[in-house]
């Protein structure tokens, strides 16, 4: 082998020429080994090929016109930003008017719901009775006010029908309906927190098991070519 390889020195090369140039066995032998040795120089080992494919972002196309994609891309902060408009503007459309049919307290959305799909939630069915009850009282306070019981003196008037206690009322329930939006909005923030990290605690699992299994894939070719490399050695030597 040591002359195979070019590896022997002089004297023992001289003493190898000499045996083959009388023995045919040992230079077919020698004339085959040196024909695998030239095989195995040429070979290349083939490439891995990985069952998945890198591309940079820009070049990954995302339908932005999609009304779910928006919702599943946009951030929790931004869902949060949503939620807190929409409850502004649930509190701040509320109108109080005193016209020919006496006193009126409702919200601005009833004119813009059809009366034949009923989709108010708990929390504002809550509030909109309230201001039911408050509008039946103040209606009858005020009607008793219309009927011809006048009131003789200034103190009789304050005592039945008070602007003040009226307003300080309407406060009041502002002041309810908004702490109860904003711990439904606590809650429904915390909902989506727990959300995301789920998703996120879900993808990161996800990509370490592929990860895993392109390594295994990865290490079984390595040790494929190491038995293949050890097998032909050994043919080679066998001869």
């Amino acid at each position: 082998m040591s002359y195979l390889y070019d590896e022997c020195g002089l004297d023992e090369r001289e003493r190898v020429e000499a045996h083959l140039a009388v023995c045919a066995p040992c230079r077919e032998e020698l004339q085959a080994l040196t024909g695998v040795r030239s095989r195995l120089e040429d070979w290349t080992p083939p490439e891995p090929a990985p069952d998945f494919r890198v591309v940079p972002a820009d070049a990954v196309a995302v339908p932005r016109s999609r009304l779910w994609t928006f919702w599943q891309a946009a951030p929790v902060w931004s869902l949060a930003a949503v939620l807190v408009l929409v409850v502004v503007t649930l509190v701040a459309n509320l109108e109080i008017r005193y016209g020919d049919d006496g006193l009126v307290v409702r919200s601005a959305w009833s004119d813009g719901i059809p009366s034949s799909e009923p989709t108010q939630s708990g929390t504002e069915a809550i509030w909109r009775a309230e201001l039911a009850a408050l509008e039946s009282e103040l209606r009858r306070d005020f009607g008793t006010f219309s009927s011809g019981a006048l009131p003789q003196t200034s103190e009789t008037i304050g005592s039945e029908v008070s602007e003040e206690s009226v307003l300080v009322r309407v406060q009041r329930l502002i002041e309810e309906s908004e702490r109860r939006q904003q711990r439904e909005l606590a809650q429904r923030f915390a909902v989506l927190l727990r959300e995301a990290d789920a998703q996120r605690q879900a993808d990161l699992v996800r990509i370490d098991q592929q990860m895993d299994r392109h390594q295994h894939l990865f290490d079984a070719e390595v040790v494929q070519h190491g038995e293949l490399m050890d097998y032909l050695v050994r043919v080679s030597s066998g001869r």
